[in-house]
């Protein structure tokens, strides 16, 4: 089930600027944003984003780490991006609400309410469609659906708050 889930996941992201790397801050930022958001504050479960070894080729989710402390996230510096991060959310939120196989049809429903805040409406009904075509059942949710928000998703409302603070030569998300 795990490759074929990832082969969806490739199928929606690859090319895209879902995939495209942010780097470190801004994965940070990005998961800030998510942690803030009511739905995942209503639904999830508080983390962290943990450091990785730099020679680390994948990325992880774990719901209850080792001597306790908060769900945490570890991304690797070659997986830096939003698709990686909604995957490894989707880890969480699925594993916040009973066990559950780490890609079973909980986590595809899992992924694809994260999508949709991460990435927006647009990525998760492609995706849904992907999963679907693949023969990948999601389950019923057992969380709310999440909140209504722009097509582009949190990344690109943290994209474009970026970009036009780049112009206006001041922090992102200001005049100037």
């Amino acid at each position: 089930m795990r490759s074929a889930v990832y082969a969806v996941e490739h199928s929606v992201f690859a090319e895209t600027l879902f995939s495209d790397p942010v780097g470190a801050a801004g994965m940070l930022d990005l998961a800030g944003l998510v942690a803030d958001s009511g739905w995942w504050q209503r639904n999830g479960t508080t983390f962290e984003i943990a450091p990785t070894r730099r020679e680390a080729q994948h990325s992880s989710a774990t719901a209850e780490p080792a001597g306790g402390g908060p769900a945490q996230i570890r991304i690797s510096v070659h997986q830096e991006d939003a698709a990686t991060l909604a995957h490894e959310l989707a880890h969480l939120l699925a594993g916040s609400h009973g066990a559950t196989p780490p890609h079973g049809p909980t986590f595809i429903a899992a992924e694809l309410d994260v999508v949709s805040l991460v990435c927006g409406t647009i990525a998760a009904r492609r995706m849904s469609r992907a999963f679907s075509e693949a023969g990948i059942a999601a389950s019923a949710r057992t969380w709310e659906p999440p909140d209504p928000l722009e097509d582009r998703g949190l990344f690109g409302c943290w994209r474009l708050a970026r970009l036009v603070g780049d112009h206006a030569g001041g922090e992102p998300g200001t005049s100037g």
